[in-house]
Order: structure tokens, then C-alpha cells, then sequence
């Protein structure tokens, strides 16, 4: 298992972020997505700015995307953890899809750092879904 997370390590190192239009680019965005990323928060635009949205407490998650297309998202609340087995697959114009479905838009800071970008997020407190612009915050592990 060390070995797989030390060739990831290595895959995420050498990628360096250039504009391209080819479909090389899609697939070395997707080979630097291949990894754990750590949830960090969710943040919703208003004004033209990004404002945190408070998270539950006592609350933790990641992804942990395959290079074949397999990925894991896990959630912990409250020492319980919950994980769903999705498919995932990046388009070339950063759509981020999840099982076939457009999950969001990506948009990568540095190679350490991720946004996943909506136009809704759930709120844990109601219940509900808020419609808006939203983004998840990931960090590389």
C-alpha cells in the first residue's frame, strides 16, 4: 500500500499545470487527480467573494480517486464513517463527472489543491438543497 501511495506521490510531483487544448491535457489533469484529497470546507460566492459555509462539527472527509476510473468518498461524523464506491471520470472543459452525471466543474489552485465547483450543496442543518454558486474545497493528502 505504501508503494501505491509513494507512485502517486510521484505522478502528483512531476505534473506541471500548462495551458493545453489537447486531449493530453484532460489526461494529465486527471492523472494529478488520482490520490486522496482531503475535504477542507464549502464555500458559497456572495458579493463576488467566496464566504465560508459552517460545517458541522466533529466532521471530516476525502475522496480517494483511481486511475481507472473506481474512486471511494468517505465521510466521518461524530466517529461514525460512511463511504460510497462511485465512477468517476474529468472532460477536457473540467467537468468533473460522478457515475455519468456532471457533479460539478473543476478548477485546480496548485497541484495540492482543488476546487469542485456547483451550483448547489446540501445543508446538513435543514436538510435541504441551497441553489447558488458553491465550491468543495480538497487539499492532496
Amino acid at each position: 500500500m505504501r508503494r501505491f501511495f509513494a507512485a502517486i506521490t510521484i505522478v502528483f510531483v512531476l505534473f506541471g499545470f500548462a495551458g493545453c487544448n489537447t486531449g493530453k491535457c484532460k489526461q494529465n489533469n486527471a492523472r494529478l487527480l488520482v490520490g486522496t484529497w482531503r475535504y477542507e470546507m464549502t464555500q458559497k460566492k456572495t458579493n463576488g467573494e467566496w464566504i465560508n459555509i459552517p460545517s458541522l462539527s466533529a466532521s471530516a472527509g476525502k475522496m480517494t480517486l483511481q486511475a481507472d476510473g473506481c474512486a471511494t468518498l468517505s465521510m466521518t461524523f461524530n466517529d461514525q464513517t460512511l463511504s460510497q464506491a462511485f465512477n468517476w471520470e474529468l472532460l477536457e472543459n473540467g467537468d468533473f463527472l460522478t457515475d455519468g452525471k456532471l457533479l460539478g466543474k473543476l478548477v485546480f489552485e496548485d497541484k495540492n489543491k482543488l476546487y469542485l465547483c456547483t451550483d448547489e450543496t446540501f445543508d446538513p442543518v435543514t436538510g435541504e438543497f441551497l441553489k447558488g454558486e458553491f465550491r468543495y474545497v480538497y487539499q492532496r493528502e
